[in-house]
């Protein structure tokens, strides 16, 4: 259990931002009547945010074991 709570925090944003690319992938883009693209184009950048910090914070936690 106590392993579980070390790695807590980079296990959800890592979730957070696979979410956030499934959302990008699940509402798609489209193209309006005067021919603008509508795409949700933030969530790409926070989805690799969320990613990285998730990342950085289990090898933070693996070098602070050692």
């Amino acid at each position: 259990m106590k392993i579980l709570k070390k790695y807590r925090f980079g296990f959800s944003c890592i979730t957070l931002g696979l979410f956030f690319f499934f959302v990008f992938q699940l509402e798609g883009s489209y193209v309006d009547t005067n021919g603008i693209l509508i795409e949700p184009f933030a969530l790409i950048p926070v989805g690799w945010i969320f990613l990285i910090i998730g990342l950085i914070s289990f090898l933070f936690i693996l070098l602070k074991k050692k």
